[in-house]
C-alpha cells in the first residue's frame, strides 16, 4: 500500500495542478500583477523551465549535436516565443511566428497583423503559408528534427521539463497502433481551417480573409469552442504536460500534435534517417531505453534498418548515448 501511495499520489497532485493551472489560464478571470497579463506570466514560468532543465540537459549529455539542438531550443524560446511578443513587439501574434498550420492552430493563419515596429505589416495568412512552405522542404532535406526538436516550443518543454521522464515512453505494438490518434487531430484541425477559410471567403471574399474582426467572431462559434476546449486546453496543454511522469515527455509529440502528423509524412518520403552497424552494437540496449517516441533502436540495428523520420524526432539522444558511437544521422 505504501508503495502505491508514494507512486499514484504525487502524480495525481501533478495531473490535478496542471489541469487546474490551464483551466484557471483559458477560462478563469483575468490578472494582471504589475500589469502584465496571466498569460505573460505563464509564459515567463515556461521560458524559465525550458531554460533551467536546458542547462540540466547540456550537463547531461557531452555531445555536439544534443548541446546544438538544446542551445537552439532555448534561445527561441526565449527571445521570439516570449521577448518578441510580450515585450519588444508587444503584439501576441509574433508569437506564433515560428509555429507551422496546424500546430499553430486553425485561427492564427487568418487577420492581418500589424506589429509594433515602424512600418513593418506582417500579413500572417501569407506569412504563415510560406513558413509552412519552407519548414516542409526543410524537414524533406533534413528530417523532422528541423520542427519537432529545433524549434517547436511544445518539443523544448519535452526535451527539457521531460529528460527526467525519457524512459517512460511506452514500447511496442500495441501503443504503436495508438498513434493514428494524431490523425484524427490533424483531420480536426484541416476541417476547422476549411470551414473558416469559406466561411470567411463567404463574408467578404479575399478581405476577409485578413479581417482581425471577423475572425475574432468566428473563434466563438461552437466549432472553435469545442476545438478550443478538447483540443487546446485538453490535450494540448492538460495531456500534454500532466502526463510527463506516466507516458513520457513526447506524449502529445507522439499521439496527438497534428503538425507532428503532417511531419512525419513529410520526414517519411525524405532523405533522412538514423543507422547504426549491427557488427559495432554491444546490445546494451540504453538507445532503446532513452528513446522518447517508444522506438526500439536496438532493434532496427539489429535488423540492419533505418530509422526513418516518420516515427523518430531526431533528438539524437540515442546517439549521444550509445557506448559505441555507432549511431548517426545519414543520407539515404
Amino acid at each position: 500500500m505504501k508503495v502505491t501511495v508514494r507512486w499514484v499520489a504525487p502524480r495525481v497532485c501533478f495531473i490535478a495542478l496542471i489541469t487546474a493551472l490551464f483551466v484557471f489560464l483559458n477560462y478563469g478571470p483575468e490578472y494582471a500583477p504589475l500589469g502584465y497579463s496571466k498569460w505573460v506570466w505563464y509564459g515567463g514560468a515556461y521560458t524559465l523551465i525550458v531554460l533551467g532543465m536546458g542547462i540540466h540537459v547540456l550537463r547531461k549529455y557531452d555531445h555536439a549535436h544534443v548541446r546544438k539542438r538544446t542551445l537552439t531550443l532555448m534561445t527561441i524560446q526565449l527571445l521570439p516565443n516570449f521577448l518578441l511578443a510580450n515585450f519588444i513587439l508587444q503584439d501576441w501574434r509574433a508569437g506564433v511566428f515560428i509555429l507551422p498550420w496546424p500546430l499553430s492552430g486553425p485561427g492564427h493563419l487568418f487577420g492581418k497583423g500589424i506589429l509594433a515596429i515602424g512600418a513593418l505589416n506582417i500579413n500572417m495568412l501569407w506569412y504563415g503559408i510560406g513558413f509552412l512552405a519552407m519548414l516542409s522542404i526543410a524537414v524533406f532535406i533534413y528530417g523532422r528534427r528541423v520542427q519537432c526538436s529545433w524549434i517547436c516550443t511544445y518539443g523544448a518543454l519535452a526535451e527539457t521539463l521531460g529528460e527526467p521522464w525519457r524512459s517512460r515512453a511506452p514500447e511496442g505494438k500495441v501503443y504503436g497502433r495508438w498513434e493514428w490518434l494524431s490523425i484524427v487531430v490533424f483531420s480536426v484541425v484541416l476541417g476547422l481551417t476549411v470551414w473558416l477559410f469559406l466561411k470567411l471567403m463567404l463574408s467578404g471574399g479575399l478581405e476577409a480573409l485578413q479581417s482581425g474582426e471577423l475572425m475574432w467572431g468566428l473563434s466563438e462559434s461552437l466549432p472553435m469552442q469545442l476545438y478550443k476546449a478538447f483540443v487546446s486546453v485538453g490535450l494540448m496543454s492538460i495531456v500534454a504536460i500532466s502526463m510527463y511522469p506516466i507516458f513520457g515527455g513526447r506524449i502529445w509529440c507522439r499521439y496527438f500534435c497534428p503538425a507532428g502528423r503532417l511531419f512525419r509524412w513529410i520526414g517519411g518520403a525524405g532523405r533522412t534517417v538514423i543507422m547504426g552497424s549491427k557488427e559495432e552494437c554491444t546490445k546494451c540496449r540504453k538507445c532503446t531505453r532513452v528513446c522518447e517516441m517508444g522506438i526500439d533502436v536496438c532493434e532496427y540495428v539489429q535488423s540492419g534498418l533505418p530509422i526513418r523520420q516518420d516515427i523518430c524526432v531526431g533528438c539524437a539522444i540515442c546517439i549521444a548515448v550509445c557506448p559505441k558511437n555507432n549511431l548517426h544521422f545519414a543520407t539515404r
